[in-house]
């Protein structure tokens, strides 16, 4: 049998084998792959049960990418809610002297969101389809 994910047969008689294939997942595109689908599942959660919960109708997602969202929020202070929520936040490349008082935490921590703008606020937005 020439397949690459061929492991052993067995022969029951002379008309009844077992084919056993085997799955290895050892290559970098699986990888990959799954790092993607872990990555949409901390996403979609950080969306559906923390931002849409939180701020309702006043929440709307501009743009998704593969690891991001681009949000539209209506609300008083984004960052104090921030503050508060910390733990959900990494901000450690904010600036130690932003004007939004946001400390620097969570360097590098799996599955916190981060500002990839760190604090500068994006006041245009063109998103094309």
């Amino acid at each position: 049998i020439s397949k690459p994910n061929f492991h052993s047969r067995s022969v029951f008689s002379e008309n009844l084998m077992a084919v056993k294939l085997e799955a290895k997942i050892d290559k970098p595109i699986y990888v990959g792959m799954s790092i993607l689908d872990i990555s949409k599942i901390h996403l979609y959660a950080f969306h559906y049960e923390y931002m849409s919960p939180l701020y309702g109708d006043k929440c709307k997602i501009l743009y998704t990418d593969t690891d991001s969202f681009i949000y539209s929020i209506e609300c008083e202070d984004a960052y104090e809610r921030m503050k508060r929520d910390i733990v959900r936040f990494d901000t450690s490349d904010y600036a130690i002297d932003n004007p939004y008082g946001v400390p620097r935490a969570n360097k590098k921590i799996f599955g916190l969101m981060k500002d990839e703008n760190n604090g500068a606020l994006m006041l245009e937005f063109v998103g094309l389809r």
